[in-house]
Formats: structure tokens, C-alpha cells, sequence
């Protein structure tokens, strides 16, 4: 596990503590080249301290088995927001240092942002989800971000099923391309 579990579980940095039933670090290979960022936990991922543990991450499991990708997985905030609402500002900025620090533990090559709230949580812009996902981001300081929408959109909306697909396979394709200086 990247982060302290237990420096995690005594975590002040906001009230979204008073409301949580644990902390949710992130999940994963700790040598993986690819790190994925969703927004905070649901009301599954609270309950059993995983992340995407629930219908979103059963839906995001086939896409990766898909596209043959095997990830590190965690969310911009570690705890779970009352009623599922996006993060307060405050609160992101409240967890970044623990985002931080998984990212600097891990180094992957390229960070998902699977859905808005990760998207603007490291890009620091208010465009859509639309404008800039499937897009490869330079940001100072970070690896290659990728912009997608999130699997629990999929649940709503099954057209953006392919599209994230296809993202997750461009991801799969630069990782490959990063290895291997010939490949097509």
C-alpha cells in the first residue's frame, strides 16, 4: 500500500472524516506504468476501504482486462463525500499531499483522470470533460495525463462506453510505445 493506512485513518484535513466509515487509500500493483484517478469513494468503496469496488469498478475491471491494462487505481480524495456530491475545492486541496505522494511512490508513466473532478484536480482548468478527453496532457511535474470519462458514466450513458475504451487502449499503446522504440 502506497500511503500509510494508519497516518490515513488519523487524517483531519477536513470534515469529510466526521462523516466516513474508513479512509480509501488506492489499489494496485505499486510497479504499475499507468495510475488512475477517479473523483472520492462511494458508498461501497467507503464501506469496504477499496476503491471502485462497486458497479463503476465492475465496469471498469472489463474495460482494463479489455485493454489489457493493469493499473494502480486510487481517487483524488480519500473519503467519501455525503450523498456521493463532487469534492468542495477545500477538499481536495485538503487530500492533494496524499495524492501526491502516491504519485511520487509510484512514478507511473501516465496518469488517467477518469472523469472531471480528477481531470481539474491536476490540471487546475475548468474545461469539459468532452474538450480535452482521449487528449494527452503536459502538465509541469507530472507524467503524461490522460482525461477520460469516468465508469460511472457508462452506467448512464452506454455510448460513452467505446470512447472510453479506445482511450484506455491509447493509454495501453503509449505505455507499449514507451518500451519498445519500434512500435507501430
Amino acid at each position: 500500500m502506497t500511503l500509510k493506512l494508519e497516518e490515513l485513518k488519523m487524517c483531519k484535513g477536513c470534515q469529510l472524516f466526521k462523516h466516513r466509515s474508513q479512509p480509501v487509500p488506492g489499489k494496485g500493483s505499486h510497479l504499475s506504468e499507468v495510475m488512475l484517478i477517479g473523483e472520492a469513494p462511494g458508498a461501497d468503496e467507503d464501506k469496504k476501504g477499496i476503491p471502485f469496488c462497486g458497479k463503476a469498478g465492475e465496469t471498469l475491471d472489463k474495460l482494463l482486462n479489455q485493454a489489457g491494462l493493469e493499473p494502480y487505481i486510487t481517487n483524488t480524495i480519500k473519503c467519501r463525500p455525503p450523498r456521493n456530491r463532487d469534492p468542495y475545492v477545500d477538499e481536495i486541496k485538503a487530500c492533494y499531499p496524499w495524492l501526491q505522494q502516491e504519485i511520487a511512490t509510484l512514478q507511473p508513466k501516465i496518469i488517467v483522470c477518469l472523469g472531471r473532478v480528477a481531470a481539474r484536480c491536476l490540471i487546475h482548468s475548468n474545461i469539459t470533460i468532452q474538450a480535452i478527453r482521449g487528449k494527452f496532457v503536459n502538465i509541469d511535474g507530472l507524467p503524461l495525463i490522460m482525461p477520460t470519462y469516468h465508469p460511472a458514466a457508462i452506467i448512464y450513458d452506454k455510448g460513452k462506453s467505446l470512447p472510453l475504451f479506445e482511450d484506455l487502449k491509447k493509454v495501453r499503446d503509449k505505455i507499449l510505445e514507451t518500451r519498445d522504440p519500434d512500435f507501430p
